[in-house]
């Protein structure tokens, strides 16, 4: 396991550019954000048009189906599938926690998983998850 900190665009520019890092089959674990800055549609679109059969977990996202989840906003805007705008996650899968958020034991604080085709059958397994309905 790799953990990259600092600036995630540059980081994410880095690994591509890298050819010792894989282009497939990697699992990008997306949260820290910088107030004003938010670099997380950047993120979402260099991993989607850049490594293949890969799985995204963004944290303290917004579940919308389930008020009770909390999830982060910077500069008024929410970390939310509005946000991203499909365009950015096209063709990922989109996948919610299973849990809802009245029986969660912690903070309670959504989360989205975002599976290349793929690897989504595989994810889609995963007690923990439910896939988001179609929209």
């Amino acid at each position: 396991m790799v953990v990259h900190t600092g600036d995630s665009r540059a980081a994410l520019l880095r690994l591509r550019s890298s050819d010792s890092f894989p282009k497939s089959r990697v699992l990008f674990y997306l949260d820290a954000h910088w107030e004003s800055d938010l670099p997380l549609r950047e993120e979402v679109s260099l991993v989607t048009g850049t490594w293949t059969d890969s799985v995204i977990v963004i944290d303290d996202f917004k579940v919308p189906d389930d008020s009770g989840y909390t999830f982060d906003v910077y500069g008024g805007q929410a970390l939310s599938m509005e946000y991203l705008g499909q365009g950015v996650v096209d063709p990922y899968e989109v996948f919610w926690p299973n849990c809802p958020s009245s029986a969660e034991t912690g903070a309670r604080r959504g989360c989205v998983v975002l599976a290349a085709p793929a690897v989504a059958r595989q994810v889609e397994g995963l007690p923990e998850l439910r896939r988001a309905a179609a929209v």
